[in-house]
């Protein structure tokens, strides 16, 4: 899955986003609306990561959560 995807998909990822970062807020994931710098940085100081990290992170979730799943 490509990130313009889960950018368009964002409200309906929220829960897998916060069960993967149990540290982030409900209404800040909403608010970023699927700006990955802006998420990057939210992750990365939310769980104390950095940015690199946290990047590398995401796309890690990104390959687990969609595997296989093509458009």
């Amino acid at each position: 899955m490509f990130w313009k995807e889960v950018e368009s998909a964002w409200h309906d990822l929220v829960d897998l986003i916060l069960a993967q970062w149990p540290e982030a807020s409900a209404d800040r994931v909403m608010s970023l609306a699927g700006d990955r710098d802006a998420f990057t940085d939210y992750i990365a100081d939310r769980h104390d990561l950095t940015r690199a990290e946290a990047s590398d992170a995401i796309e890690i979730w990104m390959i687990r959560q969609f595997a296989g799943v093509r458009r």
